[in-house]
């Protein structure tokens, strides 16, 4: 896939919030303290109604963007309101309960320009929560691996075969076009749809890795992850894992195709945006269709201001 050369450098940053209020402060300071300052952070309440607000309110900084989603319909869902009203050549992955060191999306962007790739993932820092205290309880995704890796490594790997595997983190930098290319962010999950998307992202672009944990991630009982209602060991987290494996197979076959060169990379990417949004209901099309402009008419009102 070809990669346009581009001098525009503005990164947005989307934080969808839910039930996380004890943390968001410390993941949108650790945004607004970033070396890149060239940064639009938007916070998406997710229908939470008890909303972070005022644990922002003393924030002044013209880059924070406030925003209501009107009900609850998970933090992909969230995302790519965020990535289809916002015109900035770049999009930040950020969770509410974590926080990003001040060099994550200065070094992220370098790695992107200096490959010419789609995303840009770092290494993570893991922490626990002990009384007051956070304690450090590992590092993942400090390696790359061009060869295929044991199933259980938090390795990023994109050497792709018929497994439907987590194979790269998303939270990350990406190329604001590519994941359009690919059907962007939503696709009608709520819980597990990243790890089709990174899948999906191997297929079609390439993906840079830094091996300095720039993110950092707190590990909640009652996060989306680790919460029994939502894991991945849940009745849906189960369901939309099959559903996830079947479309991954469904895109690994043309892919196959492509690399074998009886497949252009248009109608690979043609494919892929086909099967993943047969998942998308109409009723939440057009629901996601009136929050991007929502979102978007907000965006254009406050950059008329500045």
């Amino acid at each position: 896939m070809t990669w346009p050369h581009a001098v525009d450098r503005r990164v947005v940053a989307c934080i969808p919030h839910f039930k996380c209020k004890a943390n968001i402060r410390q993941a949108v300071d650790s945004l607004l303290q970033q070396t890149h300052r060239n940064l639009t952070i938007v916070v998406a309440n997710d229908g939470d109604r008890d909303p972070p607000w005022d644990e922002l309110a003393s924030i002044q900084d013209v880059r924070l963007v406030r925003f209501e989603l009107k009900r609850n319909r998970g933090p992909f869902f969230a995302t790519s309101v965020v990535l289809h009203a916002a015109d900035a050549p770049y999009l930040l992955i950020q969770d509410a309960d974590d926080w990003s060191d001040r060099r994550r999306v200065s070094l992220l962007l370098a790695a992107l320009e200096r490959d010419q790739s789609d995303l840009a993932v770092s290494a993570q820092s893991l922490y626990v929560q002990r009384g007051s205290s956070l304690h450090l309880s590992g590092v993942r995704w400090t390696e790359i691996s061009m060869v295929p890796s044991p199933p259980d490594r938090f390795m990023v790997n994109p050497c792709l075969t018929s497994e439907y595997r987590y194979r790269a983190p998303h939270h990350g930098l990406f190329r604001s076009q590519a994941l359009r290319d690919v059907g962007a962010y939503y696709s009608g999950f709520r819980l597990s749809y990243d790890r089709l998307l990174t899948n999906l992202m191997l297929m079609t672009g390439r993906v840079s890795h830094v091996p300095v944990p720039l993110y950092n991630r707190l590990i909640r009982v009652k996060s989306i992850t680790h919460s029994a209602s939502t894991s991945w060991k849940s009745e849906m987290g189960r369901r939309e894992f099959e559903i996830g494996q079947r479309f991954y197979g469904l895109c690994f076959e043309q892919y196959l195709e492509y690399v074998a060169g009886r497949l252009s990379p248009t109608a690979l990417l043609s494919f892929i945006r086909k099967t993943t949004q047969q998942h998308v209901k109409a009723a939440g099309r057009s629901e996601f269709h009136s929050e991007v402009q929502r979102l978007r008419a907000l965006l254009v009102e406050r950059q008329s201001k500045q």
